[in-house]
């Protein structure tokens, strides 16, 4: 769920979460409310997956999928402040609420949305009916990066030196330290038994295990910017060489990786495969989990952004037009 990234930088300058996301540029136009079908090319040919295209009045950032429905963050100039909640089965925008200051990052699950928040290091959660916040937790006094919901609790990044990686109850959104892996710590998720986090700083992927919090592995990994789990692996992108890693999470061990020139980070899971974005083509890569080799290809109408996705379908913001476009995507497809 990253936005584009500029390509030949080493680990140590990686950007940080927050920096990519606040950068989305303001739309030229406001596209309007629409949704229609387009065609997609693809890498190894068959039939066309359904694109459904739905126009926003804001420029969308992040985007997550539970809870019922499809969230996007949407703002201007920079700063996201608006939570839209889109229903799955219509592909239209059902309700917008005004949540918070600097929406960072977004997460579903556990009958809430959770959302950060970059301006106060805070994390909300929020009522997925009402988009009311019910509760929230401070998280030091660094800016809260990504969030993730699973094996029983709320995980988070946090920019703080002392503080990098936090555990929040779900039920009394309390937090408690897990691990300080350093400053560059960003992108989190969790799946396969682990809580695995992204350390750009010194080019690995950490596993921590949900039951104990304590840290089990550090994975070699160059160059990691996002990752996503699922699909029998954990899938890590690296823009800067043009790949994308499998990690094995019974060996914690890098098995494979699928080339993907022109990937600009972003990735996720949607019909038992992972998907990447390539901003250089405005498209979106199936990667096949079987064969670690792209299966399919198709084209937007403009660069992706950030993706999310379940088992029926991906969803990929655009923040040139404005746009949030669903793919239908099966096990096959």
């Amino acid at each position: 769920m990253l936005g584009p990234r500029r390509r030949g930088r080493r680990a140590g300058d990686v950007r940080s979460r927050r920096d990519r996301l606040l950068r989305v540029g303001v739309a030229l136009t406001v596209a309007a409310a629409a949704v229609g079908l387009l065609g997609a090319s693809e890498a190894a040919g068959s039939s066309p997956n359904p694109v459904a295209i739905l126009g926003l009045s804001q420029t969308p950032s992040t985007v997550a999928v539970g809870a019922g429905a499809v969230w996007v963050a949407e703002g201007g100039e920079g700063l996201f402040t608006t939570l839209a909640r889109v229903n799955p089965k219509t592909d239209r925008v059902a309700k917008t609420f005004n949540v918070a200051q600097g929406i960072l990052s977004l997460a579903a699950g556990d009958g809430a949305v959770w959302v950060t928040n970059s301006e106060s290091g805070t994390v909300y959660r929020v009522n997925p009916i009402s988009g009311t916040i019910v509760s929230s937790t401070e998280l030091g006094s660094g800016a809260v990066g990504s969030v993730a919901v699973g094996a029983g609790a709320v995980w988070a990044t946090v920019t703080d030196p002392n503080t990098t990686v936090v555990r929040i109850d779900p039920a009394t959104v309390r937090s408690s330290p897990v691990a300080n892996l350093g400053a560059a710590t960003s992108t989190i998720a969790v799946g396969d038994g682990g809580v695995w986090v992204v350390n750009p700083q010194v080019d690995a992927v950490v596993r921590i295990d949900p039951s104990t919090n304590q840290v089990v592995t550090s994975i070699p990994v160059q160059n990691p910017d996002d990752l996503a789990v699922g699909a029998g692996g954990v899938w890590v992108t690296d823009p800067q060489d043009g790949t994308v890693l499998r990690i094995d999470p019974s060996t914690d061990q890098v098995v494979a990786t699928a080339t993907t020139p022109g990937i600009e980070g972003g990735i996720a899971i949607a019909g038992g495969a992972p998907w990447v974005n390539d901003t250089t083509d405005d498209t979106v890569l199936r990667i096949d989990p079987s064969t670690t080799q792209v299966s399919r290809a198709i084209r937007l109408s403009g660069p992706p952004n950030t993706v999310a996705g379940n088992a029926t379908a991906l969803w990929v913001t655009d923040g040139t037009d404005n746009t949030l476009t669903r793919i239908s995507v099966h096990a096959s497809s």
